[in-house]
């Protein structure tokens, strides 16, 4: 393993922490265990349902068991752009590439910046599919569908919640969006736009002045 123990300064917001290693608190399944590994403060759009960490849905028991494309078949459907055991085309994005989030910063406490207590941050970013490098716009444990939204946070002491979008910053959160543009977001979103940009394939108009 050379990835995860590499401090990569893209990672990090300088407001937040800046490029550094923090003790493993998780070790992998597909490769060596290292001590000390790098985190981001940056995380894939997983949509607007409660599809978003692997432990959330269920997973091939064997190696072979996740090559075969008969377990694969009929399994839950995530709306975002980081999805597990696929890849996308821009053609299936198609509320449009300018309508949908890509990846952009992640809440969390500054409680836990730096011990990995954090459900959403300790685990190293090259983990995949997980809380700690993807976030959605749905309420932890809402269940199923209507599912209850979320607005995304300013970094607030004594608040572990870790699915939620936010930063450090004081007036809003950067996203990237699937079209290669970055904008700044209200953490005040109007809630509803927040999760149909959260969501590729809804079909639904996104109106700007909203964000």
């Amino acid at each position: 393993m050379t990835a995860a123990p590499t401090p990569i300064a893209i990672l990090n917001c300088p407001s937040r922490r800046i490029p550094q290693l923090f003790t493993c608190n998780n070790g992998e399944y597909n490769c060596a265990f290292a001590a000390s590994v790098v985190r981001s403060d940056y995380a894939g759009n997983g949509g607007d349902n409660n599809i978003v960490d692997s432990t959330q849905c269920s997973q091939p028991s064997t190696y072979a068991q996740g090559d075969s494309a008969a377990y694969w078949v009929g399994f839950p459907a995530q709306t975002g752009v980081c999805v597990a055991h696929s890849q996308l085309s821009m053609a299936n994005i198609t509320d449009g590439a300018n309508n949908t989030y890509l990846v952009g910063e992640k809440y969390l406490s500054p409680d836990n910046y730096f011990n990995g207590a954090d459900a959403g941050d300790n685990e190293d970013a090259y983990t995949g599919l997980n809380w700690d490098m993807v976030r959605t716009a749905v309420t932890p444990g809402s269940g199923t569908p209507p599912y209850n939204y979320q607005q995304p946070l300013q970094d607030t002491p004594g608040n572990t919640t870790c699915w939620n979008f936010g930063s450090a910053h004081p007036s809003g959160f950067g996203m990237a969006f699937c079209d290669g543009s970055v904008h700044r977001i209200s953490f005040y979103i109007d809630l509803e736009t927040h999760r149909r940009l959260c969501n590729r394939a809804d079909g639904l108009p996104v109106d700007f002045s909203k964000f």
